[in-house]
């Protein structure tokens, strides 16, 4: 296919199953490569995890979205235990708690085609995976939980909620979800903006070649700048912005960020971001 299409009904139509397939795929398709285009991968609300019980931690229901844009949610009277047992995992390791994209063919009935069994509903209702383990196991707590050994993936394909350290006796001694990635806006790439110091309201560019090693984009706490080479600038940094709607665009205040091998700014300093 080298366009978007969509079914076009009309009356006396006869359709087949793949009409509606085809319904279903446009309207999903499309949200995805928004989510995709739009936005950076990660939490969107809620999902924070707690401690529980010794052995036990608690995600809240929420939302993500992943790498490929598909949207994981958690409702409020979701049958996913909002309630993880971590009872049996190596005695004091950190584990990573993380949650992916899952389809389970469901009814409310089912029905047997030419000896298949054919149901009429899918649900989308996420899993939870555990990283850091010492062996694989797979569909736990009624096949909603796994446990993996590594570290988790960071590209997208699944979305890390939170680091959860075990004692000596495998209890849960801290839970850390600041780890976790948060989803946001996509700014427009570097090469679309000016970048400079904002001084007496003039625009001092940054130094050449600095504004195409990053990677810039809004999250819901703070604009973030992430570096994704090596020196000579650091990896990362906190930052204010502000908007400025007379510029159409925004003044970032930096802290103490290397700009490049031989300058290093003092304290404070202030960069703007102006749409080209």
């Amino acid at each position: 296919m080298t366009d978007i299409q969509r079914p076009n009904y009309f009356t006396s139509q006869f359709l087949v199953q793949e009409d509606f397939n085809d319904e279903q795929a446009y309207h999903r398709d499309l949200r995805k490569r928004h989510n995709r285009s739009l936005h950076e991968w990660g939490v969107v609300e809620g999902l924070e995890v707690s401690r529980k019980a010794e052995k036990q931690i608690a995600v809240t229901r929420g939302m993500a979205i992943d790498n490929e844009g598909r949207d994981i949610i958690i409702l409020s009277d979701s049958p996913l235990p909002d309630t993880i047992n971590l009872d049996g995992l190596e005695l004091n390791t950190t584990i990573e708690i993380t949650i992916i994209y899952r389809e389970i063919p469901e009814n409310p009935y089912q029905v047997e085609v030419g000896g298949e069994t054919k149901f009429t509903r899918t649900s989308e209702r996420p899993k939870f995976v555990i990283y850091g383990g010492t062996t694989r196991q797979d569909n736990l707590q009624d096949g909603n939980v796994d446990i993996k050994t590594g570290n988790a993936p960071t590209d997208g394909t699944v979305v890390r909620l939170a680091q959860v350290r075990l004692d000596n006796n495998g209890n849960v001694s801290t839970v850390d979800n600041s780890v976790r990635k948060l989803a946001g806006a996509k700014l427009p790439s570097p090469r679309q903006f000016l970048v400079g110091t904002a001084q007496n309201g003039e625009l001092i560019p940054v130094p050449a070649g600095t504004v195409d090693d990053w990677v810039i984009f809004v999250s819901p706490r703070e604009l973030e700048v992430r570096k994704v080479t090596g020196d000579p600038f650091l990896q990362d940094f906190k930052m204010e912005v502000s908007a400025q709607p007379e510029t159409n665009g925004w003044i970032i205040r930096c802290y103490s960020q290397k700009l490049s091998t031989d300058q290093v700014t003092p304290g404070i300093a202030n960069y703007m971001l102006l749409r080209k």
